[in-house]
C-alpha cells in the first residue's frame, strides 16, 4: 500500500482531486461528501510530500540541521519561553489585511520571521548553559557525564 501512495502518478492524481474538491466545496458552496474526499486526497499528497522530500533531504545541511533541533527538541521547549516577543506592529498589521491567500501569505512569512528570531537566542542560551555540565543536569537533565580536559 506505501508503494502505491508514493507513486508519482497517486501523487499527481490527489493533488488534483483536492484542488478539485476545495475549489468544489469552498467556490461553489457543494459539499456533497462532507468534505471526505478534500480530507483524503490532501492527506494522500502529504504523505506522498513528505516522503519524496524525505529522499531528497538525506545527506544534506537540512537533514543535519533538523536533526541537530530534533536532538535539542526539549531544551528549545524548555527554554524558548524566555525569548517569545510580544510585537506591537504585528497584530494591526495582520488585520489591515484584505484577501485570503494575500493574509495567509504574510502570516507564514512573518511567523517565520518571529520563529527564527525566538530560535537564534534559544539555541544560543542553550548552548552556553551546556558548557557546563552542572547546569545541564540541572537545567535539562543532561547526564553528568565528565568530559574530556
Amino acid at each position: 500500500m506505501e508503494g502505491i501512495v508514493k507513486s508519482e502518478v497517486v501523487g499527481m492524481l490527489s493533488f488534483f482531486i483536492f484542488v478539485a474538491s476545495a475549489y468544489g466545496s469552498f467556490v461553489l458552496g457543494m459539499d456533497w461528501d462532507n468534505g471526505v474526499v478534500l480530507t483524503l486526497s490532501g492527506l494522500v499528497f502529504s504523505y506522498f510530500t513528505a516522503s519524496q522530500h524525505v529522499v531528497l533531504f538525506c545527506g544534506s545541511k537540512a537533514q543535519s540541521t533538523l536533526a541537530y533541533l530534533g536532538r535539542e527538541s526539549l531544551a528549545i521547549y524548555f527554554t524558548h519561553y524566555l525569548f517569545i516577543i510580544a510585537i506591537p506592529w504585528f497584530t494591526p498589521f495582520v488585520s489591515s489585511l484584505t484577501g485570503g491567500g494575500y493574509v495567509a501569505g504574510w502570516e507564514l512569512l512573518l511567523g517565520c520571521f518571529v520563529a527564527v528570531l525566538i530560535l537564534l537566542p534559544t539555541l544560543l542560551t542553550i548552548r552556553v548553559i551546556k558548557t557546563n555540565r552542572y547546569l545541564a543536569y540541572l537545567i535539562y537533565g543532561d547526564p553528568l557525564v565528565s568530559r574530556p580536559s
